[in-house]
């Protein structure tokens, strides 16, 4: 009986110590790994070109998130000038394609050519030094209405810049005296979508005219682009009066500047 027990517990013995033994190769093994992991982030953390394909990468993410949710419609040669001239003099942003009105019915799309150069440090007792590097990548951002932004990497075309330059547009307004040209024709008795209209021939500008049940004439003025929007209302009595409205209606995706503000306003 007793020579049982011991084969027991020598056998227990030898299992445990079978599994000590698997669990420290296992440790070991894993414990290399982690080191050769850390060798190697430490490796690229002084690699001048890593740290420059890095530079690329996060800057072209900076950018996204700048752009982020997309409230206005901006044309993409404003984009490209506004938005992608960007030079911290490590990193250079030129934008070198681009195309769309930005408006809700395509998005504003920006090809861009981000360069980074980094500069040789020399390393101390106190400081880690990096050799110096360099990279480029392309990145094109689609910048849809009503929506995030988003990029992706493509290929860098062959020419590094575009052959001119893109320029800001001026968005277009409504002109200063808008909301007396509104109240004239209203005020002619029988004012109607065309005669409005004939006081706004710019085609910027949009034009609507509801006469409701009780007798009212509402007609609304507004640019879409640059969110200007005026609202009148002539009773039936003839007094004219301006619509209020809250200016969120005017953004993509709400109501717009319309008759429906006074008619059936959304708040």
């Amino acid at each position: 009986m007793m020579r049982r027990r011991l084969a027991v517990i020598i056998a227990v013995g030898l299992v445990s110590c079978g599994i000590v033994a698997v669990a420290a190769v296992f440790l070991l093994r894993s414990a290399t790994g982690l080191f050769d992991t850390v060798d190697q982030a430490i490796a690229d953390s002084a690699d001048g070109e890593v740290l420059a394909a890095r530079a690329v990468r996060d800057t072209a993410d900076d950018l996204t998130s700048s752009l982020g949710y997309v409230q206005r419609s901006v044309d993409a040669e404003t984009r490209a000038a506004t938005m992608f001239t960007a030079s911290t003099g490590a990193v250079i942003v030129t934008p070198v394609v681009w195309s769309g009105g930005g408006s809700s019915d395509g998005p504003a799309i920006v090809d861009v050519r981000i360069d980074a150069e980094i500069a040789a440090v020399e390393g101390a007792l106190w400081a880690k030094g990096n050799s110096s590097g360099s990279a480029a990548g392309c990145y094109r951002f689609t910048i849809p209405v009503g929506a995030y932004a988003r990029s992706e990497p493509i290929d860098c075309p062959a020419a590094a810049a575009p052959a001119e330059p893109p320029v800001t547009t001026t968005p277009a307004v409504l002109p200063a005296d808008a909301e007396e040209r509104v109240r004239a024709a209203l005020a002619a008795g029988d004012a109607s979508v065309d005669s409005v209209r004939a006081a706004f021939p710019e085609p910027s500008v949009t034009v609507e005219v509801t006469t409701t049940d009780a007798g009212e004439t509402v007609a609304a003025v507004g640019v879409p682009a640059s969110r200007d929007c005026v609202v009148l209302v002539r009773r039936s009595d003839g007094v004219i009066d301006p619509v209020d409205f809250r200016r969120i209606s005017l953004e993509p995706g709400e109501a717009g500047c319309s008759t429906t503000l006074y008619t059936n306003p959304p708040f």
